[in-house]
Order: C-alpha cells, then sequence, then structure tokens
C-alpha cells in the first residue's frame, strides 16, 4: 500500500514539512515558488533524510501525484505517493536495504515542465540542487 493514498497520512505530511531535519530543504521550495510565480514545486516529505541524509537521490521532474490537484496527490516529493514511480522507487530501496531517512530526494527540474520550459531546461536545471548541496 502507498500512504499516499490516505488523507490523514497526507495531512500530517504537510504539517511535518517544516521539520528542522528538512526546513532547509522545503525553505529553498518556498524560494523557488516565488521565483516560479504560478509553477507547482512539491515540497520534500519529512520522511526523507533532509539536512542528516547521507545519499542525494536526483529524480528527472515531479510526477503526478506529487500534485495536490490530482487524485490522493500529495504536495510532496515522497516515496509514499499513490503511483507507480513512487512504489518502484520504494520498492527498490527496500530490496537495497536503504533507509528512506539516509536519502535526500530532489528533482533536477523541480517544477512541471512546459514544452516551452524544456528548451532552457538543461541551464535552469542546475542552479537548484546546488543550493540544495
Amino acid at each position: 500500500m502507498q500512504w499516499c493514498s490516505d488523507p490523514t497520512y497526507r495531512e500530517d505530511l504537510y504539517r511535518r514539512r517544516y521539520d528542522p531535519h528538512v526546513r532547509p530543504v522545503n525553505e529553498l521550495v518556498d524560494r523557488l515558488r516565488e521565483e516560479r510565480e504560478g509553477a507547482f514545486i512539491p515540497y520534500v516529505a519529512p520522511t526523507y533524510g533532509g539536512v542528516n541524509a547521507r545519499l542525494l537521490a536526483l529524480l528527472q521532474d515531479p510526477g503526478p501525484k506529487t500534485s495536490t490537484d490530482n487524485h490522493n496527490g500529495s504536495g510532496m516529493l515522497c516515496i509514499e505517493n499513490a503511483d507507480p514511480t513512487a512504489e518502484r522507487y520504494k520498492a527498490l530501496l527496500s530490496t537495497h536495504g536503504i533507509d528512506v531517512s539516509d536519502i535526500q530526494a530532489w528533482n533536477s527540474f523541480p517544477w512541471r515542465p512546459t514544452k516551452r520550459c524544456r528548451q532552457r531546461r538543461t541551464r535552469r536545471r542546475v542552479r537548484p540542487p546546488r543550493s540544495l548541496a
């Protein structure tokens, strides 16, 4: 079961988005949202390691279940999102004995790309991960 199917679980994640270990990451999300008005950039779930993580996992871009506009969307990067990608990611971590608290996920392109954005993708993609590091 993917826990983000449960509204109570999603609400708990959202309430804890500024827990100390993920606060700097989600404050970066807030700054990026201000810079990219109208762009949806998901927060990072507090289940990740945040500043205590030993590994940074770079993904491509936010999947549809990160958006709260979609049924069961969490608003977060989370291995518990109710979609096949999150399910595979969760299984991969489990298979290799990697605890989610040992990693910090980030998208190399933090917002859902539009056709126009794809043309400038590479140049703009690099800035947020440098800020994250």
